[in-house]
């Protein structure tokens, strides 16, 4: 049996406020920036949640050497405020590899989400999300590979791994609490790589020295000389912060980017068409083109008047309505729901009269 929706209950929308007429929008958008540097994120209205990924920069590969290391993906949830304006970082901190015939490669940047500018003034560390870089590759024959990103389990924070060493060290990956060491230097005119700093990953070591990538705290470059082989640079570590959640952190295959996805309530189903039938009607919809960033879970569609309804899976796009009056006009609404609420109702259907069997 199809139960009458009580008069007077109240759906509450977990994450977003709505305004009128916005049943027929799209819905807030993902936004995708992959260009080195600082980018502006507004939060759009009604949003009162996000979802960001960010990937770091891969490690250039060092010249007759190694291959870079990989950048980090992290991907993270938290809350935010309508209108709060957020700050993307693209392949910041990359550490420079040596200089001269064999130099080994530069270490990639981090990307990073930040509540505070980085040509600000900020109180306290302002960044909510860190994908670190990638270590560069060693220069020279058979020099190693570079660090990756820091990646794991974690759901806080994952050091970058070491740069790789074959005869000059590599240098250390960043870790949560401090930048990595610079390798160690092996050879006549031989330098050791620079520490990592901060956020910024060091420099190699002379010219075969690679660089560590950038994070939240970077990778030490390695060591380096114009003889032999230098080493890799080390990874830079990824951050997740504490109001952060449905944190994953992996190895990035392709280049520095930062998506951010508002997450909402679904949008409305569109295109109900209802067909009478007797004491029923059967309702038909189509799926809204904006789930909201959650799956769907199900559907609920209710007459008008009369306030009967049925609730149907995600996987259906149509529902039977009973215990409907024969003789009298109806219309339909249907809405959509995902794990933050409920969408706006659709656009009313066709009004229909249920009726009796015709011979």
């Amino acid at each position: 049996m199809f139960a009458k929706r009580p008069i007077g209950t109240v759906v509450l929308i977990a994450a977003v406020c709505l305004v009128p007429g916005q049943a027929a929008a799209s819905g807030p958008q993902a936004v995708t920036f992959s260009a080195q540097g600082e980018h502006t994120y507004v939060v759009p209205y009604g949003v009162l949640r996000l979802r960001v990924e960010a990937d770091g920069q891969p490690g250039s590969s060092g010249q007759l050497g190694g291959a870079g290391g990989s950048g980090a993906d992290v991907i993270a949830e938290f809350p935010v405020a309508p209108g709060e304006t957020l700050y993307g970082e693209v392949d910041i901190g990359g550490g420079a590899g040596g200089a001269g015939g064999n130099a080994g490669g530069g270490g990639g940047g981090d990307s990073d989400v930040r509540t505070c500018s980085v040509s600000a003034t900020c109180t306290g560390d302002p960044r909510l999300v860190v994908a670190g870089g990638g270590g560069g590759g060693g220069g020279g024959n058979r020099a190693p590979n570079g660090g990756n990103g820091g990646t794991g389990p974690s759901a806080t924070c994952n050091q970058g791994r070491d740069g790789g060493t074959v005869v000059n060290g590599g240098g250390g990956g960043g870790t949560c609490s401090a930048p990595g060491s610079g390798g160690t230097a092996c050879g006549v005119c031989a330098a050791v790589g620079d520490n990592g700093s901060g956020a910024t990953g060091g420099a190699g070591g002379s010219e075969t020295g690679a660089g560590g990538g950038g994070g939240y705290f970077g990778g030490g470059g390695g060591g380096g000389d114009t003889f032999y082989v230098g080493g890799g640079g080390g990874g830079g570590s990824s951050f997740a912060a504490a109001n952060t959640s449905n944190v994953s952190m992996t190895i990035a295959a392709g280049s520095a980017s930062m998506t951010f996805t508002p997450l909402t309530p679904p949008q409305a189903p569109t295109g109900v068409v209802a067909k009478a039938g007797n004491r029923q009607a059967m309702v038909k919809w189509t799926a809204p083109s904006n789930d909201g960033g959650y799956p769907i879970l199900d559907y609920t569609v209710t007459s008008h008047p009369s306030g009967f309804y049925t609730t149907v899976s995600s996987s259906q796009t149509m529902a039977v309505v009973t215990g409907l009056t024969n003789g009298q006009p109806y219309t339909f609404t249907v809405s959509a729901r995902n794990q933050l609420g409920d969408s706006p109702d659709s656009v009313p259907s066709n009004t229909v009269k249920p009726h009796k069997p015709r011979r």
